[in-house]
């Protein structure tokens, strides 16, 4: 994956600032209906969210990078966010995990999962997008 420097936009992309996520190499991302609640991973393992339209960006941790543990090794292939942004899952390919949170990102539990994950889909169904 290329490093990426990340950017947002308050008028519909008309112009451009950075955010406080900063450059870093993505691995998998997922935003709320209206881009007000954020969740992306990078390639170190490392989750981060935003609940201001991704202004600013705070570590989120889940089972795998608690203090003393890590989840660098960790291949995520998705990060699913609700309409609202209330519900989130990760999902990674190696070794095969499943983190759900449902309070916004803030704290994360891990799903039991039976064997190796090589491809998946998760779908939400709380909400529906309206346009802004």
């Amino acid at each position: 994956f290329p490093v990426v420097k990340s950017a947002l936009s308050s008028d519909y992309g008309a112009t451009w600032n950075t955010s406080g996520l900063g450059s870093f190499v993505p691995s998998a991302a997922g935003f709320s209906c209206t881009g007000q609640y954020q969740t992306i991973a990078n390639s170190s393992g490392n989750f981060y969210r935003s609940t201001d339209y991704g202004a600013s960006f705070a570590l989120a941790y889940l089972p795998c990078n608690a203090p003393g543990m890590s989840c660098q090794n960790y291949q995520w292939l998705q990060i699913v966010v609700s309409a609202s942004g209330q519900y989130q899952t990760a999902m990674s390919a190696i070794p095969g995990a499943l983190f759900q949170s449902n309070d916004f990102g803030f704290s994360w539990t891990a799903c039991p999962v039976l064997g190796q994950i090589s491809s998946g889909a998760v779908s939400m169904n709380s909400g529906v997008c309206d346009p802004p």
